[in-house]
């Protein structure tokens, strides 16, 4: 489902990059960074989540064949696949209509389409539902074995260590955890939503670059680790104050449960 879920995804923004990019407008692009180098860092940090992805790869690797090399090739294409579609799709849509129309806009790229062709645009908002639905999917695959791990430290009930019987599937946590996020998704801002989860996933990764540094063999240079602690808590700075509060309120809360 999750292959079929991408390659429709991918299609169809491949295919909103073929029409439009022809009709781009370099004039679109002036001012470069109407917001400086502040707003360029606060958009940096908003669009975090879009990249947590790449990280839940490693959360399936004790399904994976051979995952010493699966896993991190796995991560680096996606990478830089992702890279440059997000590339493409950004000048084509900046390019065609402009950054205040998209800024004001509720659905950008089928609006951005909408100046090419109505059924482009039909099309592209197929591709977001895809899209969505693909997002999800993964988050509900990474979260329960996340999920199903934990409680197999005892950091959880039990409850959620069952597999089931003919799939070998944590099926208790995907039926709890898929309906939480079935409640988020109806109820939650998406701005806010990602704003904190942001501001997870940075807090983890800056952890998990520090404890890199304090490996005692570490598998790579440490200049890396030191340049992803860095960039971490720069993004962290420049995310919204309700981010921190609650984010902070959930950090603290879990280290009093655990």
């Amino acid at each position: 489902i999750n292959d079929a879920l991408v390659i429709i995804k991918i299609s169809i923004l491949a295919f909103f990059v073929v029409v439009g990019i022809g009709a781009v407008k370099l004039d679109n692009f002036s001012p470069f960074m109407p917001n400086g180098s502040v707003g360029v860092m606060q958009g940096a940090a908003l669009i975090f989540f879009a990249y947590t992805g790449f990280a839940r790869i490693t959360i399936v690797s004790e399904e994976v064949k051979d995952p010493q090399k699966i896993i991190p090739r796995a991560i680096i294409l996606a990478l830089v696949i992702s890279t440059v579609i997000y590339l493409l799709v950004s000048f084509t849509a900046i390019g065609l209509v402009g950054y205040h129309e998209l800024a004001a806009s509720g659905s950008p790229l089928a609006d951005a389409a909408m100046s090419e062709s109505k059924n482009a645009a039909n099309l592209i908002s197929i591709g977001a539902i895809a899209a969505i639905l693909s997002v999800l999917l993964t988050t509900l695959l990474g979260l329960s074995r996340l999920t199903f791990a934990m409680a197999r430290n005892c950091d959880f009930p039990k409850l959620f260590t069952k597999l089931h019987p003919k799939r070998a599937t944590p099926y208790n946590t995907i039926l709890v955890f898929g309906i939480l996020m079935a409640l988020f998704a109806a109820f939650t801002d998406i701005l806010r939503a990602a704003s904190i989860s942001n501001f997870a996933s940075l807090l983890y990764y800056a952890i998990a670059n520090y404890a890199a540094l304090r490996l005692e063999k570490p598998l790579y240079p440490r200049i890396i680790s030191v340049l992803g602690l860095i960039t971490c808590i720069a993004l962290l700075l420049f995310l919204a104050q309700d981010a921190w509060i609650v984010g902070s309120t959930v950090i603290f809360a879990g280290a009093v449960y655990y």
